[in-house]
């Protein structure tokens, strides 16, 4: 992931949660079916217990990759990523006015 646009991201930054604090029960599985394959997504759904990290302030010469899938299951190697974008609570941003759109 990263941001296509001039400035550098602020509004709605990019958040991942840790492997190791969100389990099972914490995603909402969708299957997706095409004519050629079958996939699935996964929702995050609320767990106090989930630990998030937030990158704010990315330009565009920055990069963060997302773990997509990993097929080693060994409950240690992180399988996959939860992330989302989210919006910061107000008074917490870093610029006293509304930040400009995300861009990527």
């Amino acid at each position: 992931w990263h941001p296509f646009g001039p400035k550098a991201v602020y509004a709605d930054p990019l958040a991942m949660c840790m492997w190791g604090s969100f389990g099972p029960r914490d995603v909402w599985r969708k299957r997706l079916v095409f004519p050629h394959r079958v996939a699935e997504t996964y929702q995050a759904l609320h767990s106090p217990n989930q630990r998030w990290v937030h990158f704010s302030g990315v330009n565009r010469d920055e990069a963060i990759l997302i773990k997509v899938f990993d097929s080693l299951d060994d409950g240690r190697t992180a399988r996959f990523s939860l992330h989302s974008a989210f919006s910061m609570p107000e008074g917490q941003g870093p610029q006293p006015l509304p930040p400009p759109t995300r861009e990527s």
